[in-house]
């Protein structure tokens, strides 16, 4: 038999996560010893390691109790499992496809970007072409093309694939940026308790932000999600802390994001 503890060391699930999903019901209730303790056994540590290789597959919740629930029927759930993936896969793919069209828009305005002076109006920088696309881009082209740039920062933030943000994403994207603008680096651990979630979709939520392209110190912690910790030429104050993002478009949209007034410099 296993305590809650021993049970987070053999499968690497925090012991707050195993407790989660004792409550929705993804684990079965602990049995308890004389003493009023947790206790699991092998079945537990099958189970816990599967919910655990799943969800690092990107099965949601839903699905990883519908394929154990096929399990519990006594029925197989290949083909279930195997509709999952197929579904997961053509996410994939689409987000791919979106992220190269994203990579080519970004270098195309990079290469313009390198031929234009600064102005602080951005009339005539880089930050107008960001806004206005290209001279030379075919009009049809830019039009279904462009995204702007506060709708590219919440998608990074995100990392979602299309659909409504779960309510705990989005609650986890404005913590994020409100400390990385209070000075504080965003640890995994840090930001769990302070938003009583499991820390295990922490931190999967941060390893995807960091595939996405936010900054992170030598630390792993997030000090850089379009607010960023690192001083650029795009800043403006907020309660008297100068804060700095990635694009001076960036300095419009950021500050209502977080519920702030600012001034931009």
């Amino acid at each position: 038999m296993y305590s809650i503890g021993e049970l987070s060391q053999q499968t690497g699930v925090s012991s707050k996560t195993i407790r989660f999903y004792e409550q929705i019901e993804l684990l079965p209730p602990a049995r308890r010893a004389p003493n009023g303790y947790r206790q699991y056994d092998e079945s537990d540590v099958e189970r816990l390691q599967f919910v655990r290789r799943a969800r690092a597959l990107d099965f949601a919740i839903d699905e990883i109790k519908e394929i154990l629930d096929f399990r519990e029927r006594n029925e197989p759930p290949c083909r279930y499992v195997m509709d999952v993936m197929q579904e997961r896969m053509i996410e994939i793919e689409q987000r791919i496809r979106d992220l190269e069209k994203l990579r080519d828009e970004l270098r195309s305005l990079h290469r313009a970007g390198k031929q234009l002076p600064e102005d602080v109006q951005m009339r005539d920088c880089v930050c107008h072409l960001i806004q206005t696309g290209r001279p030379d881009e075919d009009t049809s082209t830019t039009r279904s093309n462009r995204m702007s740039q506060f709708e590219a920062t919440l998608d990074l933030l995100q990392g979602r694939r299309g659909g409504d943000v779960p309510a705990n994403v989005a609650k986890f994207q404005l913590a994020a940026v409100r400390s990385i603008a209070s000075g504080e680096p965003v640890s995994a651990q840090r930001l769990a308790e302070q938003l009583d979630e499991p820390l295990e979709f922490v931190a999967m939520t941060l390893e995807q932000m960091r595939q996405g392209g936010c900054e992170f110190n030598t630390d792993g912690d997030l000090i850089g999600a379009a607010l960023t910790q690192t001083p650029t030429r795009h800043q403006f104050t907020v309660d008297g802390r100068v804060l700095y993002a990635w694009c001076a478009l960036d300095t419009f949209f950021l500050p209502a994001y977080i519920g702030k007034t600012a001034q931009v410099t």
